[in-house]
């Protein structure tokens, strides 16, 4: 093992050609917020911790560095067969990927296919995001005072010389000239000096590197672990990273596999079904477990886990489109506002991996125990204990458990059936997209332009019914609760709802989809202040009809 000082233009040399990440590391997932905060350390002279390397000659899949940061990397481009294979010597970056490849698109690449500049001029007072260093991005050449930061690393010259060319071009721009240039030439050189300093001083970085060519202890078994237990601290890797460590040994595709998964159950955009719900859900539905702890992948266990995978792959995979149809199709789900618990859809998937085409009434059962799960917050604690109890119920059956899985919930204090007292406000944008859904067989979040997104509008404006003398219980109801866009919110405003809705009509607009009630949808003029208590009793009444036919099944 040594313990070195290098430079960051020998390690640019060496990008690609010799140093390489190993498969077991994640994605690069720095944002520019994280990639400026760290440059203006780099600039205050902040140490950035040690890095740590393994040589060695073992066969092990190799990625390289990326020359561009895009959104959607297909890293699987990225790999390296040649380096990858047994016999030829390559250095792996166990520890500091993100450091190391922020480092290099800030002096050798790109971020979003833009050049890095930083205003030379900078770091002596405070800006307004909480930086010294003002770093912009952008595709079209930026001038003084601001340097494209890969123009640096190229330059043969000394600092000095490099400080002295730009203070002179900045000696003739006016509002250079008219002020304090003493002061500004002195930032420049200071700032010139520590780029150049961090490019080609061995200062900034320090590298331990660990040698598998002569020293076997450094075998791959032993490394594994010893980047599982440094991966825990810096930018943090939890589990579900941790484990895709352990299982790569036995199946390099994985993560990738998985990934597609994800990426196709998000296809929207507007939801976030991660790589830690795919993984667990493939674990529970071949009978292992919610828990992804890595150590379920050492040894024996991880190995049965694997073969079990790879044996069941088509029929798992086969499972997540019919999972992705039901969500999207008949849950409707668009966003995150009417997710409470990502983890309370694994059961669902599990039944669909025994039962990919299940009937009507087995998917309206589903659909009771999505509802129910996320209005009484079944999954708030204990998650995993509660998703095994689920797959016991769930792993035997041909026709969905909906009366099991409400016992078992009711049996350790959850509720499960609908009732007036749901009414409230809390969890609102869930209700209402609910009985949007069962109602109209669409959901307002299903939009692509943000203004469109739905807001919650009260039918009677808020401050007209308190000042009628309605109390805030009868004025934040889900009786008096609508869906609209936000820019149809802030055209409404107070309006009354009489001749707001009578406009509506008059345009030959359907506003059943506001109202619900048809006593109402067929005179707007019912609609006045007298008469609210009377559309409040008919609304909710239809409100919790329609809940309960929809949750409280059986």
């Amino acid at each position: 093992m040594s313990y070195k000082p290098v430079s960051l233009a020998s390690l640019i040399s060496e990008k690609n050609h010799n140093l390489y990440l190993p498969h077991i590391q994640r994605p690069f997932v720095w944002d520019w917020d994280q990639i400026t905060h760290f440059l203006d350390s780099l600039m205050k002279n902040y140490p950035i911790q040690t890095l740590l390397f393994w040589k060695t000659k073992s066969a092990i899949k190799t990625r390289k560095f990326l020359e561009n940061i895009e959104e959607d990397i297909d890293l699987s481009k990225y790999y390296d067969n040649n380096k990858s294979q047994e016999g030829v010597v390559k250095t792996l970056v166990l520890d500091g990927q993100q450091r190391l490849q922020t480092l290099f698109i800030i002096f050798s690449g790109k971020y979003k296919n833009k050049d890095i500049y930083i205003d030379i001029t900078s770091g002596e007072t405070e800006l307004e995001n909480g930086l010294y260093y003002d770093t912009r991005n952008s595709s079209s050449e930026l001038s003084l005072p601001f340097v494209k930061l890969s123009s640096l690393q190229i330059h043969n010259k000394n600092s000095e010389d490099i400080a002295d060319e730009i203070n002179e071009k900045l000696s003739a721009i006016p509002e250079f000239s008219n002020a304090n240039f003493k002061s500004i030439e002195r930032r420049v050189r200071k700032n010139v000096g520590q780029l150049i300093s961090i490019i080609r001083e061995d200062k900034s970085l320090w590298v331990e590197e660990l040698d598998g060519v002569f020293n076997p202890d450094f075998n791959y078994q032993n490394v594994l672990e010893i980047f599982i237990r440094v991966n825990r601290g810096g930018t943090k890797l939890d589990n579900v990273d941790l484990m895709f460590a352990r299982m790569k040994e036995g199946w390099d595709d994985i993560e990738e596999n998985i990934d597609e998964i994800a990426g196709s159950i998000n296809h929207s955009g507007k939801v976030d079904f991660g790589k830690d719900f795919v993984l667990k859900a493939l674990k529970v539905a071949i009978n292992k477990g919610a828990s992804t702890d890595h150590k379920h992948f050492e040894g024996n266990e991880g190995e049965k886990i694997l073969s079990e995978l790879k044996s069941e792959w088509d029929n798992l995979e086969t499972a997540f489109t019919s999972f992705r149809d039901f969500v999207n199709n008949d849950l409707q789900l668009f966003s995150d506002k009417v997710i409470r618990s990502y983890n309370s859809l694994i059961p669902i998937y599990d039944y669909l991996y025994r039962v990919p085409n299940p009937s009507e009434i087995n998917r309206q059962k589903m659909k009771a125990y999505f509802y129910a799960a996320q209005l009484y917050n079944w999954y708030s604690s204990a998650t995993d204990g509660k998703i095994d109890a689920c797959h016991n119920l769930i792993k035997d059956k041909s026709d969905f458990p909906l009366n099991e899985l409400k016992n078992y919930f009711s049996s350790i204090g959850k509720k499960v059936n609908f009732d007036e007292n749901d009414l409230i406000a809390k969890n609102r944008f869930l209700k209402i997209n609910l009985i949007y859904v069962q109602k109209f067989g669409a959901s307002p979040f299903d939009v692509a332009y943000k203004r469109n997104e739905p807001n919650i509008d009260h039918i009677y404006p808020r401050s007209k019914l308190s000042r009628q003398g309605f109390s805030s219980d009868m004025i934040n109801t889900i009786g008096n609760y609508r869906f609209v866009s936000q820019s149809d919110n802030n055209r409404k405003r107070a309006q009354d709802p009489d001749s707001y809705f009578k406009s509506l009509k008059d345009s030959g607009l359907n506003i059943e989809k506001h109202l619900f009630v048809k006593e109402f949808c067929d005179d707007v003029s019912l609609l006045t202040y007298s008469n609210y208590d009377v559309f409040l009793k008919q609304r909710t009444s239809h409100i919790v009809e329609l809940c309960k036919t929809n949750i409280n099944l059986s």
